[in-house]
């Protein structure tokens, strides 16, 4: 399970720089209390980079038996990977569209990651007993998925996993390749 102070993330991904419904979204989540039961979520963040960190392997795993280079673990883009995972869950929705901060590639631009490529992969679970095995399998058994994981132009990649109170668990993969 995985938490984390919305306000203190989007302070450290756009600092004083940020768009201005950002520095609102901020303040007014400055205001509100952390629940109790986020405090949980809270101290299981390091399982959660665990799950991300498997992940991150097995989609490398898939590309080396693919005749294809390991992409490259990045803390920026893995960071707006979770961001993306924990924004579907608070705002109860799944798709690459965030209703709020847009589509990829203006998520990526406005946490300042400057890309040549960028692809998205995201998954939703519950109830498996290993949500990474279950997540690398259906992505491989979908065409643009598995595609996004095999394709050489992508060298960076970052996974940010979140799971929301009842347990599902929100995968959001990005693939990059920098100028």
């Amino acid at each position: 399970m995985f938490y984390f102070r919305p306000s203190l993330w989007l302070r450290r991904l756009f600092g004083k720089n940020a768009p201005e419904p950002v520095r609102e979204a901020t303040s007014l989540l400055r205001e509100q209390p952390m629940p109790p039961e986020a405090q949980v979520f809270h101290r299981s963040a390091e399982n959660l980079h665990t799950l991300e960190q498997r992940a991150f392997e097995a989609v490398n795993q898939q590309r080396r038996l693919h005749g294809v280079p390991e992409l490259v673990w990045s803390k920026e883009i893995a960071n707006a990977a979770r961001a993306h995972s924990y924004n579907m869950i608070t705002r109860r929705f799944f798709s690459h569209y965030d209703p709020v901060y847009g589509d990829l590639a203006n998520r990526l631009r406005m946490a300042g990651i400057t890309w040549r490529a960028c692809g998205e992969n995201i998954f939703q679970t519950k109830g498996y007993e290993d949500a990474v095995l279950t997540a690398i399998h259906g992505w491989m058994r979908s065409r643009g998925h598995r595609r996004n994981i095999l394709s050489p132009a992508f060298t960076h990649t970052g996974i940010g996993i979140a799971v929301s109170p009842d347990g599902a668990h929100y995968f959001t993969q990005i693939f990059a390749c920098f100028p």
